[in-house]
C-alpha cells in the first residue's frame, strides 16, 4: 500500500500514447573525410535529425522521394 492509499488517494492509471513513427524529413549529410564535406554526391550516410537513426546514400534518397507521401498520411492519421 502507498502512501496515498492511507488517505484515500485513487491510483491514476497510465495512459500509453503510441507515437507515429518518424517520418525522416530532415536527412543529414555526414562525411569520411574532411575535404568532401558540402559535396553530396561524396556523403557517406545519413542521420535523421529527428530519431538519430542512420541511413546509407541509397536509403536517404529512397526516403527523400517518398517524403510527401509520409508526412501527408502522418497528418491524415493524426485527424483521425
Amino acid at each position: 500500500m502507498g502512501i496515498l492509499g492511507l488517505f484515500g488517494g485513487k491510483k491514476k492509471a497510465a495512459v500509453v500514447m503510441e507515437k507515429p513513427p518518424c517520418p525522416h524529413a530532415a536527412l543529414v549529410a555526414r562525411w569520411d573525410e574532411a575535404k568532401d564535406i558540402g559535396v553530396e554526391a561524396k556523403a557517406t550516410r545519413y542521420i535523421c535529425d529527428a530519431c538519430q537513426k542512420e541511413f546509407t546514400p541509397d536509403e536517404a534518397r529512397e526516403l527523400r522521394s517518398g517524403i510527401k507521401d509520409r508526412l501527408v498520411a502522418q497528418d491524415v492519421a493524426e485527424e483521425t
